[in-house]
């Protein structure tokens, strides 16, 4: 096992010097912390402060700067190539990882005051949980509340400029008193900004009110 592990992490010289770091070019460019006039800075704001920030460029909230995507394409090359020799070793330690994992799960069913009992499940070769209930006491009967393997897949996800299947994350899945509502914060940006959405459970439809972040 040594032996591999050494053969895993060796790189020859020639390997390493094949392809070059990308260099971020240099965008003068000045930041002011504290105080700014026309700005909400908060309440007290400290006397302005500027620093010197020459690849402040680099930040693109909208994701569409194509010198900022064409640095990240390259970094992940670069990365991708120094890496390559590691490439057998990933697929044997996440194998290695997945092998303690039991991947057909169910959480123990939690009773609500609506009559219900709530739990989820995750189910092997998919990626994310499926959010359950049924009646208390019931041996089945089982029904599906939210499957956040198919939110990226629902018309209002798709309809979200910037957002991407591959970062769909869902939060806080949680069912109102009565049990006919169900809320969960649901963000595909990646930056962790939520919108809260709502689900009729009754008929299973998204609804149109939302809370954004």
């Amino acid at each position: 096992k040594l032996a591999t592990l050494a053969t895993a992490f060796t790189t020859s010289p020639r390997m390493m010097s094949a392809v070059a770091p990308p260099i971020a070019k240099r965008v003068p460019h000045t930041v002011t912390f504290g105080r700014v006039d026309g700005e909400n800075r908060g309440p007290n704001p400290m006397e302005p402060l500027e620093l010197s920030d020459d690849l402040f460029w680099i930040r693109d909230d909208s994701r569409k700067n194509e010198d900022m995507l064409q640095l990240l394409r390259d970094e992940n090359a670069y990365s991708q190539h120094k890496t390559s020799t590691l490439d057998g070793f990933r697929g044997t330690l996440y194998d290695e990882m997945l092998s303690h994992i039991q991947e057909d799960d169910d959480t123990h069913p939690t009773p609500a005051a609506d009559g219900y009992e709530y739990w989820s499940r995750t189910t092997k070769g998919k990626s994310f949980r499926v959010y359950l209930r049924r009646p208390r006491g019931s041996a089945g009967e089982e029904q599906t509340i939210l499957d956040v393997n198919e939110v990226p897949s629902l018309q209002y996800f798709k309809d979200e400029g910037g957002w991407d299947a591959s970062q769909c994350d869902v939060h806080a899945v949680e069912t109102s008193p009565s049990g006919r509502l169900l809320a969960y914060a649901v963000d595909g940006s990646g930056y962790e900004t939520y919108t809260v959405r709502l689900k009729e459970l009754g008929s299973g439809v998204e609804m149109e009110e939302e809370i954004r972040g």
